[in-house]
């Protein structure tokens, strides 16, 4: 199952860059919210974290929440997180 995510991750890299990732939803939502108004064009994945030892709990991580853009767009993209962090809209990493 893992090689089918980074095989899929690996052709997505070639178009697109990861310009972003987080586990806060709420940071999430509010770039998600600046690039539109930026009109940037992105991608999003969403995937949950799980872990489990065999014989083991599980144990539910949360969400690990990424944004891509197109190679075209990764200065603009970069440009307006890095000004959400310098207002301190988003939370410490």
């Amino acid at each position: 199952m893992q090689f089918i995510v980074n095989f899929v991750g690996y052709c997505v890299s070639k178009r697109k860059s990861l310009v972003y990732r987080t586990t806060n939803h709420q940071d999430y939502v509010k770039v998600i919210d600046q690039l539109n108004t930026a009109d940037v064009s992105y991608k999003q994945e969403v995937t949950g974290m799980v872990s489990s030892v065999p014989g083991g709990s599980y144990v539910n991580l949360g969400n690990d929440y990424r944004i891509y853009v197109n190679n075209e767009n990764k200065g603009k993209a970069l440009r307006v997180i890095h000004r959400m962090e310098d207002q301190n809209i988003l939370q410490a990493r």
